[in-house]
């Protein structure tokens, strides 16, 4: 069971029977109250199920697949909540755990690095305005030109053969 992994499971818990389950997790050396809980779980027997409404204060706990699972069935079959079954099972456990297991009840960790990434700074465009005025500075001053006198336009082609043609019809 070690090596599966785990999800969270929110539930209300009478507070003396939160007040047990962390003097147990003291007492067995338990890093967590899930450690606790999924021991309390996988060894619950929940033939003589009595159960009891009361004042409560909720907790969450991480519990493999299986031991979700095998709750929830239980839920279904006792048709009572997976709240009711977890209480149950953690009012009946006793105050002194002989065979706690951390090995077996606490499932390995993801270890997950990180990658760094440098990030690439992008070369922001120039304004519009500062380019043009860069322009106008960097480009050298034209001087004035003197007048140039006007051009005539090309006589269309048309026009220029007849003109040759009756030119020499003359």
């Amino acid at each position: 069971m070690s090596s599966e992994t785990t999800s969270p499971l929110t539930f209300d818990l009478q507070q003396d029977l939160l007040n047990k389950l962390k003097q147990v997790q003291k007492e067995v050396g338990a890093r967590s109250l899930s450690e606790v809980v999924r021991y309390a779980v996988s060894v619950f027997d929940s033939s003589g199920l009595d159960l009891k409404p009361s004042s409560h204060q909720q907790i969450s706990v991480r519990l493999s697949s299986d031991l979700r699972q095998r709750l929830v069935r239980l839920s279904k079959q006792k048709k009572v909540s997976v709240g009711e079954l977890l209480r149950a099972a953690l009012d009946s456990l006793p105050t002194e755990l002989s065979d706690f297991n951390l090995k077996q009840t606490m499932p390995k960790k993801k270890t997950t690095t990180k990658k760094k990434v440098a990030k690439k700074v992008a070369k922001k465009a120039p304004a519009k305005k500062a380019v043009k005025k860069a322009v106008k500075k960097a480009a050298p001053k034209k001087k004035v030109a003197a007048k140039k006198k006007a051009v005539k336009k090309a006589a269309p082609k048309k026009a220029v053969k007849k003109a040759k043609k009756k030119a020499k019809k003359k």
